[in-house]
């Protein structure tokens, strides 16, 4: 696939069919992340691939009561499932912390760089897959089952990787109305 028509073809998924992803292409979507560019070569995201266990882990949390007893109806429970169970891969996207706010934008822009790179590798092999924050990405449980010290990682989102139940294709504006030319 040509760079272009990937970056015209690719969508964002939510709901996925059932399918198993190789090592090899899990592994070749994670090399495509890291050769984002990088200001100050900081090389600030950090991949966190979660497995079975980790993921049901994940869905138990996400299920469980929140601090006021209140616990998810069933109709939110499915569409929890659905979302940390389903898709083939799903990745905790995380940026090491650098000491300066400039930095620390920099290295968000490089992690943002990195998983469009992800997910454009993704959807050449045939795969979708959906940058998203949640919730649970807030969490100090979650932070302690993938062993990251929030005073050193922010984790940023979590990258899904999937075959598509359905691919949108919502309604862009056209770019003319978003550039302003400068003499």
């Amino acid at each position: 696939m040509q760079t272009l028509q990937a970056i015209h073809q690719r969508r964002t998924a939510h709901r996925w069919r059932p399918a198993e992803i190789s090592e090899q292409e899990l592994q070749a979507i994670l090399q495509a992340g890291h050769m984002a560019p990088c200001h100050k070569l900081t090389w600030p995201w950090r991949f966190h691939v979660a497995g079975p266990k980790t993921r049901q882990a994940l869905f138990d949390l996400a299920a469980a009561p929140d601090a006021e007893g209140n616990a998810p109806s069933a109709e939110r429970l499915e569409i929890m499932k659905a979302k940390l169970l389903a898709p083939a891969a799903l990745i905790v996207l995380g940026q090491a912390l650098a000491d300066t706010d400039l930095r620390r934008k920099e290295d968000y822009a490089a992690l943002s760089c990195a998983q469009q790179n992800m997910a454009l590798a993704a959807w050449d092999m045939g795969w979708a897959s959906k940058w998203s924050t949640t919730k649970l990405m807030h969490r100090d449980e979650t932070y302690a089952l993938f062993g990251i010290d929030p005073q050193v990682e922010r984790i940023e989102g979590f990258f899904w990787i999937g075959k598509p139940a359905t691919v949108p294709q919502p309604k862009r504006p056209a770019v003319d109305g978003l550039v302003t030319r400068h003499p």
